[in-house]
């Protein structure tokens, strides 16, 4: 007969990562530096697009320079035809 919960032993063996071997928590300071604000327009306008670093099934990641600072940045670029009709307005 299969017992339908068996019961499972606990191992401490060194591949299992314990309480005390785990790395500290590190702090994550968020400001507003942090984030892009709003710029409406064409992104074009904005940055310069450059290569692509990635592809998803609704878009892709661009590699793009800011044209007023220089910073560079990644772009996500969704295709408007998955967005629902709320969101494109």
């Amino acid at each position: 007969m299969v017992e339908a919960n068996p019961t499972v032993e606990a191992t401490n063996d060194a591949a299992t990562p314990t309480v005390e071997s785990r790395p500290p928590k590190r702090t994550l300071l968020v400001s507003s530096n942090n984030f892009i604000h709003l710029n409406e327009g064409n992104i074009k306008t904005f940055y310069k697009i450059s290569s692509c670093i990635g592809r998803g099934a609704y878009g892709e990641v661009r590699k793009c320079l800011s044209k007023e600072t220089n910073a560079l940045r990644a772009v996500k670029i969704i295709n408007k035809k998955y967005l629902e009709k709320t969101q494109e307005e």
